[in-house]
């Protein structure tokens, strides 16, 4: 076996999808690109992690609430307020253990469909809340900002099902 042969062989196993790439400045590139993204996922998965206890907290400070009877809430509002922490909670640690162990979901991705129409939703609905609210004058960028990134969602969210589509046919 000639040596050249052997080296290509061994740079294949290698690269990313099995493909011989144009040097090894390309490969280097992807594979710091690569470990860029990592880090950032591991890094969004902690900041997750840090609201998911942020969270927990104020669960359970509201629950000590209603047991004391010291709060000044009613119990509605209060049950209300740890039925909605405690989904907060448990989205959260979820999703960042899907970002820390580098996972997605059996659907692929980190968020499904739904959960980006809600959120695509949310937002468009605050866009429109502050643009109601706050007139044409003080919210323009702002109310903007939420309406694109609803948009987005909704983007997401469609090419996301046209992929599961293309897979079930």
């Amino acid at each position: 076996m000639r040596p050249e042969v052997s080296f290509q062989r061994q740079r294949k196993s290698y690269c990313l999808g099995g493909h011989l790439m144009g040097g090894p400045k390309q490969w280097g590139a992807r594979r710091v690109l690569a470990m860029a993204r990592r880090s950032f996922e591991v890094c969004l998965g902690l900041l997750l992690s840090m609201a998911a206890l942020f969270s927990l907290f104020l669960c359970l400070g509201l629950v000590g609430e209603l047991i004391t009877g010291r709060s000044g809430w009613t119990i509605w509002t209060s049950l209300l307020g740890v039925v909605l922490a405690g989904l907060f909670v448990a989205w959260c640690a979820k999703t960042a253990w899907l970002l820390v162990t580098g996972r997605e979901r059996k659907g692929g991705g980190l968020l499904s469909p739904s959960a980006l129409i809600v959120a695509g939703s949310a937002f468009v609905i605050l866009a429109v809340t502050m643009q109601v609210n706050r007139g044409s004058h003080g919210s323009g960028v702002g109310a903007t900002r939420f309406l694109v990134v609803g948009f987005v969602c909704f983007g997401l969210a469609r090419a996301r099902l046209r992929q599961r589509a293309k897979h079930a046919a």
